[in-house]
């Protein structure tokens, strides 16, 4: 079977955007463990919630920064 025009470029999309999420997911999660900012494990380093929630799963990040005091 021919792979179709159309499955290709979704493939390769896909693999762009993987990678682009794991590139932000790591200056995310850094930020996060130096910074020793309590957030659910779902929510960074590769968690679920940032495939399934992602919108949730920032706003919980950027409230759990916002609630952290500085060192």
């Amino acid at each position: 079977m021919k792979i179709p025009k159309y499955i290709e470029q979704a493939l390769q999309q896909r693999g762009k955007a993987a990678w682009e999420l794991m590139k932000a997911d790591t200056i995310v999660s850094d930020f996060i463990m130096k910074n020793n900012i309590d957030v659910a494990d779902y929510d960074y380093l590769t968690g679920c919630e940032m495939y399934t929630n992602p919108n949730e799963s920032a706003n919980r990040i950027r409230e759990a920064i916002l609630n952290t005091e500085k060192q």
